[in-house]
């Protein structure tokens, strides 16, 4: 294939309707695919109409890749959403509004549709879930569209040749209670967008013309015999004369014409043919390409130059206390003040942060940490949703919404992701995708970096990467991670070490250890932990953590080791002088009696003096006491 242009082989309208599936999808939002010009759904892109809905970019975005303007549909229950769909009785936006603020109907994100009459539709979007049922409401009559149902998205074109348009982009609040009235709810079993309630209903005389004009319309959307039913089932009930009467009576009959549709006749097809030889029918190829000199390169914008980059996912992780909270939280005070980075300077004024924390309170935990670090408590919010934890698979219009109103929001904090996630699962690939790969876009979006925070597991044995706490996806959709250890070398020190970075060719690390602050609570001072930075370091993350975990050696055993050498000539010593040589050696009197009591062999003498201990044959160090020959009190107690 030979290319001789830097424009990509793709249409402006192909270009606008996948831009708008990909908004829809970073606002949380199911989708599936549309018929272009169209309401119904496309059958090769969603072969189960509102059931093929998904949150996948690549399943979402397939008719763009092959430059098909296909529109897309909103699955609303499966989005967790309620849609007014207001058909009749409203002619403009200003009518809209003051029908909505007379029957008490929040304002939230709202969509006109491009129906080209003298009513104008719109696309109410409300949190919740319920039945999908009709409505009618002061006049205005429409539908409540959640489970089973969908709306065509704004961007799509209407039948009419008239975009679908966002005329309220803001955040999508409750569905209100008690407002509308409660009807029959009715299953539109996600085959059509319903259409239009009509003034009249559809008389005895029209009614098996419409019907069987219905059918080979879904038909030729090649849609399945079950599927055309259910259709024919929600018309025949919902639009006709006789209703539910006559659907009754007559099921065994649209059960029959929507076999014949499928068996009899033969649909349209879905795009133009290419017979190849005897092979079967293949659709054309299409493929969107830029060439090399048409892409405009740019650099990473680094928050923390080299460790934290601007528009992508960073991950922090390491053993519960090694202090990834506490980095983050002393970030926030340098984001929040204007502090300079421990080895660098900090280019960008005081800025606001997110923080998403399902584990430290925010009263007694989060602002005592940050009042000892020194932030600036106007810039830093924490997510206070009393009813849920905020969660990365529902909430991400929210907190689209929420950057929108707070543009000075440099860094989002979510600590632990694994809380976040909602209803998908840490430990599955492409759940953990389908989550954080929309929160890149969100951070690209804004401009903002973003920390995940997570843990290691118990899998001493394995990679370092394989040591994440759950789907390798974790580390597969952040740009960077920093590993939380100890130093193997300096006792007391710990390391913010690189375990991935596709940004940067560097592998600095940087050393740090846990100090204490003072703060005042109520006028009283309490001790705080905070990160005290140190220097650059070149540890290898996999090396140091290898150490973390290897079986600590305790200060009861060390000290075994060193009564086994003190007592390794065989002689007897006097144990007040081998009390005072041990102090010096950094072994207290407690530990000096645990060591003889866990020390095997030792033989305790009495003399005139006092207790003498002798080892006179090799000691296991790892064993416990023996049966010694001795009488009376053993140990450093009476000395």
């Amino acid at each position: 294939m030979t290319c001789t242009t830097a424009t990509p082989l793709i249409t402006e309208e192909v270009n606008r309707l996948a831009l708008a599936v990909q908004d829809a999808l970073d606002r949380g939002f199911k989708v599936l695919s549309v018929e272009p010009r169209d309401k119904g759904p496309y059958a090769r892109y969603s072969p189960h109409a509102v059931h093929s809905a998904t949150r996948d970019p690549n399943t979402a975005l397939a008719p763009y890749s092959d430059n098909i303007a296909a529109n897309y549909g909103v699955a609303c229950g499966a989005s967790n959403l309620i849609v007014v769909d207001v058909d009749h009785g409203i002619q403009s936006l200003e009518q809209l509004t003051d029908w909505m603020l007379k029957n008490h109907l929040p304002e939230t994100f709202t969509v006109q549709s491009g129906r080209d009459s003298t009513d104008t539709g719109f696309h109410l979007y409300y949190s919740g879930r319920q039945a999908t049922t009709g409505f009618s409401l002061d006049g205005v009559t429409g539908e409540l569209k959640s489970d089973g149902g969908y709306v065509v998205g704004p961007s799509s074109r209407h039948p009419s040749g008239q975009l679908y348009r966002i005329v309220k982009d803001i955040a999508i609040v409750p569905f209100p209670a008690g407002v509308f009235p409660e009807k029959r709810p009715y299953e539109s079993q996600g085959t059509l967008e319903t259409p239009d309630t009509p003034e009249k209903l559809i008389p005895a005389s029209q009614r098996n013309g419409r019907l069987t004009s219905l059918a080979g319309t879904l038909r030729n959307k090649h849609l399945s015999e079950d599927v055309i039913f259910a259709a024919l089932e929600d018309f025949a009930r919902r639009q006709c004369e006789d209703g539910d009467a006559y659907f009754l009576q007559e099921e065994a009959k649209l059960k029959d014409l929507a076999h014949r549709m499928v068996t009899k006749y033969e649909a349209a097809p879905l795009y133009p043919l290419i017979t190849v030889g005897k092979t079967a029918p293949v659709p054309p190829a299409s493929l969107a390409l830029l060439r090399g000199d048409g892409v405009v390169e740019e650099k990473v914008v680094w928050l923390w130059t080299g460790k934290i980059a601007i528009g992508k996912l960073t991950l922090f992780v390491g053993h519960p206390g090694i202090g990834k909270g506490l980095a983050t939280m002393d970030i926030t005070s340098r984001l929040t003040t204007a502090k300079a980075w421990p080895d660098c300077a900090n280019t960008y004024p005081a800025s606001e942060v997110i923080i998403c924390s399902s584990e430290d309170d925010a009263a007694d935990t989060l602002k005592p940490r940050l009042m000892a670090a020194g932030a600036d408590h106007t810039k830093w919010y924490v997510v206070t949703n009393d009813d849920k934890i905020f969660s990365l698979d529902t909430d991400l219009p929210a907190l689209r919404q929420a950057l929108i109103e707070h543009p000075d929001v440099k860094l989002v904090v979510i600590d632990p992701v694994a809380n976040h996630l909602g209803a998908e699962s840490i430990n599955k690939e492409q759940e953990v995708r389908r989550v954080l790969t929309p929160l890149g876009k969100l951070a690209q979006e804004f401009k903002i970096a973003v920390i995940v925070v997570a843990h290691f597991n118990k899998r001493a044995d394995a990679e370092l990467m394989a040591r994440v706490g759950g789907a390798m996806a974790v580390v597969g959709c952040v740009r960077s991670a920093w590993t939380f250890t100890e130093s193997r070398d300096e006792e007391g020190v710990r390391l913010m070490l690189p375990m991935k970075s596709n940004l940067s060719a560097s592998d600095k690390g940087i050393s740090y250890e846990i100090d204490t602050s003072e703060v005042l609570i109520k006028g009283e001072p309490v001790e705080m932990a905070i990160i005290k930075w140190g220097n650059e370091s070149h540890e290898k993350a996999s090396s140091s953590l290898a150490s973390f975990d290897a079986p600590k050696v305790t200060k009861v055993e060390t000290c075994c080791g060193w009564l086994a050498n003190y007592l390794s000539d065989g002689g007897q010593h006097h144990v007040g002088t081998m009390t005072k040589v041990a102090e010096m050696s950094g072994h207290s009197k407690v530990l000096l009696d645990k060591a003889y009591k866990k020390l095997s062999g030792v033989k305790p003498v009495q003399k005139a003096d006092g207790w003498y201990w002798q080892l006179p044959f090799k000691a296991d160090l790892i064993g416990h006491a023996t049966e010694t020959e001795t009488t009376g009190t053993i140990g450093t107690e009476n000395l």
